[in-house]
């Protein structure tokens, strides 16, 4: 409130017995009650007077004191309750009470007197408040609250603490309920008429009851009447029926009182006629509604007394040319009209107001504070709730607060914004602001507009250039055209969008972008998002995982990587561009099929095993300019296929021709390079695919780095081989050993031509022959072996061998090499006494110096005309011993023996067989043989003698 100085305002209840009688239904004046009476049956006034009672714990004054319920110093809450009033037999009845005042919190806990009703058995509702202020405030009301049911009762609650500092008294008296009478319309008439209305409702015949409407009473105005409003009028509540109409003939206002009701029904209709028609709500009493089913005009809506909670509802569209005005203190209106409330102007004219907007509501000018002076007022904006503000928010230097969980279209300014107001953006709020500027937004805005609730989102949605509040944002998004342009560093908690034809322009400040959510650039502007070519960067700082997203690929000038969790994960089709710096301090990038490609003066810092790029799909990380006049020196590719596995690559290109560079780890290592099987020993589980632009010209040193866990077993870091796959196979470019220790290096120089690269064991395949094929054909119960190289290098010799279950090979033959070669070479060998059935021949290259490799494996199926018989493998073990049989009859029973070298029988068992495929039979001994030579005999159609070693 403006005022803290005693002041008393009172309404004077008129009866109006000249005309007609109200029924009084039930009073109490608490006269006849001694002092300190604390419960009452008011036998003074039978019947009207009933039962109460108070509830009170306090040491002060809860009780009558001279013929009126007084409260001091109570320290504590007092309770004033009546017994349930039944009201059924009346339409409409009237609640009134007298109360006076004067309370300050001096010293004191906050004062107040509270009344409240409770209609028809449900929950309390409040119809007056009165509170203290820091300094005494003083006054007295006659306060009313027009309802209607099957029973009430009232409940005043009190507190009044003890204050050292002022004599602090609150009383009330002449609690009363009373009938309301309600009028209704007869016929075609003016509003202040006698024979325009009755007391005669609608059912049956009327007739005049020669009065007029007052605040004592509420019309009803139906029956295909219209009833012209003629003179300004007050009524405590009207009902415009479907067929009824309230038509003005001139600018008038009507008044609602005594907290009474505004009802439009599907079908009533108010006619302004072509003049100001205004609706007052005004009395000492809290409760208003206005229920509005058929599209209905005002001027304005004003609100004319202090502590009003009013409620607009109803399905139509509520339209005013004028204002919706709060003319005075501590009044809060609701607005629930499922249509949409369209004014000229939102105008709070004093203090501590509020306005709560459930549905929709259209501002074709301003919401605007009327004068400096005019505090503490509030729009609340709830979910799912949208104001279309055209004009400005006005705040005229008051304080004011907006609270926004629904969705504001404000397409006007912020204009004498004081610093102590509030804007809050809340969780769920979208605020939608496309005011271009023709003067400044006040710079009071910088300062209280709070965007950091819960998730919301503040869009500049202007059709031409804005500035962006330099405050910290949830969400923000940029729309409409032009630019829009930061005046600070722009700090987002969440997501950042730029979309239409929006551009967003850090430029002229240098100011750094910090994300904390997804960054999406869909803007159709030939250039959406403008960096300085300065030091400022935009830095991903979320703790959860953040896209990127342009379709046309995204350009940074300086892009920071500080995460405290999650990736930075580039969306599908969005490759990202850097001119300047890619800082990685904490955190990964994630590509995808997507590439980040490093400008000709570009470059990386920070990067670490906690900070890198994922190469989890066909991305890969490019780097333009590396080589003489360019970038020289080691130039690092900070990848790895997991953020558990950081495996760089170092390129260094500084004598060769400047090119662009582009690498991408693949996990595994695979026999064709990106294709074929996965080496499972003697190597790292690593692929590094490096590719270069334009070819030839390149002299380039390479530098891998690996972790212990990519080294698969038997594969020897003290002596390794870094090869390269040329299209056709694996080719060693340098033997060495690995520098470091977890993580460990190596290096190889001289490279001029690019493709998938690995590391090997150096005593493992592959090897240096580049073989052509490798074939096994069968030619008369023999096999024929051919196999060819394209080139050779140290190759001391071949060994053929064979196998018949993939498991144990035997050499079959061995062929010498040509040594070193870079002629077609093709080789021939036979075997005369191969295995019948199915079985496999591999080739097998020896190195000069001991090193070998395997080539692919052939398989042959060949059917025999006589029995023949194989061990293997040799030596064996002395616990088993495997019998391959090919070209066997049918029915075939033989016994079988084996001797020692001193003709000793070891072991006997029979073998039987029904077919004559070829068998493999594992033959388990009864007991380990010791080593030696052992002799097999069995004694088939003849005997069959086969010789073998234990080992």
């Amino acid at each position: 409130m403006k005022s803290i100085f005693l002041f008393s305002l009172g309404l004077v209840f008129l009866t109006r017995a000249d005309i007609y009688s109200q029924t009084i239904i039930w009073s109490e004046d608490f006269s006849g009650y001694a002092d300190g009476t604390i419960t009452g049956i008011d036998n003074n006034n039978p019947p009207l007077g009933n039962d109460w009672s108070t509830t009170y714990a306090g040491s002060g004054t809860f009780s009558v004191q001279a013929n009126e319920l007084r409260a001091e110093n109570t320290g504590t809450e007092g309770v004033w309750t009546s017994e349930v009033v039944d009201i059924s037999a009346f339409g409409k009845v009237e609640i009134t009470v007298d109360a006076a005042w004067a309370m300050s919190s001096f010293f004191s806990g906050a004062d107040y007197i509270r009344m409240f009703y409770i209609l028809d058995g449900g929950s309390e509702t409040l119809f007056f408040e009165q509170n203290s202020g820091f300094a005494t405030i003083g006054g007295s009301a006659t306060v009313s609250q027009v309802l209607s049911g099957s029973d009430v009762q009232i409940i005043i609650r009190v507190d009044n603490d003890v204050n050292l500092l002022a004599d602090d008294l609150i009383t009330f008296d002449n609690v009363t309920i009373t009938e309301v009478l309600t009028l209704y319309s007869m016929t075609n008439g003016n509003w202040n008429a006698g024979t325009t209305w009755s007391t005669n409702d609608f059912s049956g015949s009327q007739t005049s009851c020669s009065c007029t409407p007052s605040s004592s009473e509420t019309v009803v105005i139906g029956n295909g009447n219209t009833v012209t409003f003629n003179i300004s009028g007050t009524t405590s509540g009207i009902d415009i029926l479907n067929t009824g109409t309230l038509r003005w003939n001139g600018n008038f206002n009507l008044n609602i009182s005594r907290g009474g009701n505004v009802i439009i029904e599907s079908g009533g209709s108010i006619d302004l006629n072509g003049n100001t028609g205004n609706m007052l709500f005004g009395s000492n009493a809290v409760n208003f509604s206005m229920q509005v089913d058929e599209n209905t005009s005002f001027s304005n809506i004003r609100f004319s007394a202090e502590n009003i909670n009013a409620i607009i509802s109803g399905t139509a569209n509520i339209s005013l040319s004028g204002d919706l005005d709060f003319e005075q203190d501590n009044i809060v209106v609701t607005n629930q009209l499922s249509g949409t409330l369209t004014a000229n102007r939102l105008l709070f004219d004093n203090d501590d107001c509020t306005f709560i907007n459930d549905q929709t509501v259209q501002l074709n000018n301003n919401l605007q504070v009327n004068g400096g002076g005019d505090n503490n007022n509030v729009f609340t904006n709830n979910p799912g709730a949208i104001l279309n503000l055209t004009g400005a928010m006005d705040f005229n230097n008051g304080n004011f607060i907006v609270n926004n969980s629904g969705i504001i279209n404000q397409s006007g300014n912020f204009t004498d914004i004081d610093s102590g107001s509030d804007l809050f953006n809340l969780d769920g709020g979208v605020w939608n602001w496309s005011y271009v500027p023709g003067t400044p937004y006040d710079n009071a805005v910088n300062i209280i507009l709070d965007c950091t609730d819960g998730s919301n989102t503040f869009n500049y949605t202007g059709s031409g250039n804005q500035n962006i509040v330099p405050v910290t944002y949830t969400n923000v998004g940029f729309a409409g055209s032009g630019t829009k342009t930061t005046q600070a560093n722009l700090d987002v908690n969440g997501n950042l969008s730029i979309t239409n034809g929006a551009q967003l322009d850090v430029n002229s400040g240098n100011d750094n972008i910090t994300l904390g959510g997804n960054w999406a650039n869909s803007s159709s502007s030939p250039d959406p998002f403008v960096e300085s070519t300065g030091t400022a960067s935009v830095t991903f700082d979320g703790i959860t995982d953040q896209t990127v997203t342009n379709t046309n690929s995204e350009t940074f000038r300086n892009l920071s990587v500080n995460k405290g969790g999650g990736n930075v994960i580039l969306n599908t089709g969005t490759n990202v561009n850097i001119d300047g710096t890619l800082n990685l301090v904490n955190g990964f990038i994630s590509l995808g099929d997507q590439s980040v490609t490093l400008g000709s003066s570009a470059s990386i810092t920070n990067a670490s095993a906690s900070s890198f790029i994922l190469t989890n799909g066909t991305g890969e990380l490019i780097q333009n300019n590396l080589g003489s006049g360019g970038r020289t020196g080691n130039i690092v590719y900070p990848l790895g296929v997991s953020s558990a596995s950081y495996t760089p690559l170092m390129i260094d290109n500084s004598t060769g021709t400047s090119d662009n560079f582009s690498v991408r780890v693949n996990a595994d290592i695979l026999t064709e390079g990106t294709s074929g099987t996965v080496q499972t020993t003697g190597a790292i589980d690593r692929t590094w695919l490096i590719n270069e632009t334009s070819a030839g010209g390149s002299n380039v040193s390479l530098t891998f780095q690996w972790n212990l866990s990519n080294e698969l077993t038997s594969f020897d870091r003290s002596n390794l081989n870094v090869i390269h796959y040329n299209g056709t196979d694996w080719e060693v470019l340098g033997t060495t050993a690995a520098s470091g220790s977890d993580p460990y290096s190596a290096s190889v120089s001289g490279i001029s031509s690019f493709s998938p690269f690995g590391i090997e064991d150096g005593l493992l395949s592959p090897l240096p022959v580049e073989l052509i094929s490798f074939e096994a054909n069968p030619v008369n119960e023999k096999v024929i072996l051919n196999w060819s190289t394209a080139s050779e290098l140290n190759n001391d010799f071949f060994t053929v061998e064979r196998s018949v279950d993939l498991e144990n090979f035997e050499e079959v033959v061995r062929v010498d090499g040509n040594g070193t070669t870079s002629q077609l070479t093709r080789y021939v060998a036979v075997d005369d006494k191969p295995y019948g059935g199915v079985s496999y021949y591999r080739l097998k290259q020896t190195d000069f110096d001991g090193k070998f490799e395997y080539f692919d494996v052939a398989r042959i199926n060949i059917e025999l005309d006589e029995l023949r018989i194989s061990i293997y493998p040799i030596p064996s073990n002395g616990e088993t011993i495997n019998l391959r049989m090919d070209g066997l009859d049918n029915n075939l029973n033989a016994p079988l023996r084996i001797f020692n070298s001193a003709g000793v029988l070891v072991h006997s068992t029979a073998l039987y067989f029904d077919t004559k495929h070829a068998i493999s039979q594992k033959i388990n001994l009864n007991s380990k043989l010791t080593s030696g030579v052992y002799t097999m005999i069995i004694d088939a159609d003849k005997p069959y003698i086969r010789k073998f070693t234990v080992k």
